[in-house]
């Protein structure tokens, strides 16, 4: 995708944020909304920071049959 960094070290304040956030809440699934809260930004500023976050393979993204979009960091082993 273009316009998107390719690794973590590119990432911009509110991007990183919300990688960290998900970094220290291991396994626990957001939305957009939620994650937006916690960066003090706007939804459509935080889904596409999301989008670039699991484009990139940071995060993933989950899509629950008839519910909302979620993102979680899985717990590295």
């Amino acid at each position: 995708m273009s316009g998107i960094p390719r690794t973590s070290d590119q990432l911009g304040p509110e991007a990183q944020k919300l990688l960290d956030y998900l970094c220290d809440h291991p396994n626990e699934k957001y939305t957009v909304a939620q994650l937006a809260n916690i960066a003090g930004c706007a939804e459509e500023d935080a889904k596409v920071h999301l989008e670039a976050l699991a484009y990139q393979g940071e995060i993933e993204k989950e899509r629950p049959e008839g519910g909302e979009t979620v993102y979680c960091r899985p717990r590295k082993t």
